[in-house]
């Protein structure tokens, strides 16, 4: 298990540029240095829930590389969505908004400029998102340490002994509803799970809908530790 104290020691022992990685992706330098640095200093597996095109992936993968009791095995499980043109729909204030078929509200939302510049030409390039992703892992040299699952996690999420769950399909504090239900049976005590995009009324949901032994912020990355009982 890691504590808060060991949590900020590892962050501060991480160099701020090493490991950085050059695929386009939000996550902010400070927060792949962050995953970089629980992946290798986590046990057990990984697992990723909506990695879009593998800048968080191979930060992870990277970390994983660099533990020092690596067992045969260890991966980082991605699953992947995979959306199309139809989870997509722009509203009356010009943004694209994200729903998947059963939702009674958005999921998240975006610029009208970033959906057509970065979001469609992913979605729509061969294989969508999982064929750039998998692209991305080889141009790395880490598809060997990645097990892509392709679909929506609440149908497909492979059981396994996750050590770090890290999860970007936390944008609202409906989705967070959405996938701690799916996480359930994963999310273990002593499990450390990293959410991206954490507003503050995203943290609030994270912290109400989890027990968490401990919680901190870097940049937008909300980490924290399973406790023994969910609330």
């Amino acid at each position: 298990m890691i504590s808060q104290a060991d949590f900020v020691e590892l962050t501060d022992s991480f160099s701020k540029t090493h490991g950085l990685v050059d695929i386009q992706g939000w996550l902010q330098p400070n927060e792949q240095q962050t995953l970089h640095a629980l992946a290798a200093r986590t046990g057990g597996q990984i697992l990723e829930v909506g990695p879009w095109i593998g800048r968080s992936t191979v930060c992870l993968t990277r970390g994983l590389l660099l533990r020092k009791d690596r067992q045969p095995g260890e991966k980082v499980t991605s699953v992947e969505l995979n959306p199309d043109e139809t989870f997509f729909r722009r509203n009356d204030k010009d943004e694209v908004e994200f729903w998947c078929p059963s939702d009674t509200e958005p999921r998240g939302h975006t610029t009208a400029e970033i959906y057509e510049t970065i979001v469609l030409p992913a979605i729509t390039a061969p294989g969508g998102l999982v064929g750039k992703l998998k692209q991305a892992l080889a141009d790395h040299n880490v598809l060997h340490l990645s097990r892509i699952v392709p679909g929506d996690v609440s149908d497909v999420l492979p059981i396994d002994d996750y050590g770090l769950i890290f999860s970007d399909i936390s944008h609202t504090p409906f989705e967070i509803q959405k996938m701690v239900t799916a996480l359930k049976p994963v999310l273990r005590p002593g499990v450390i799970l990293a959410c991206h995009d954490t507003t503050p009324p995203n943290r609030i949901a994270l912290e109400a809908a989890l027990n968490y032994d401990w919680t901190a912020l870097c940049g937008s990355l909300h980490v924290g530790q399973i406790g023994d009982t969910d609330t």
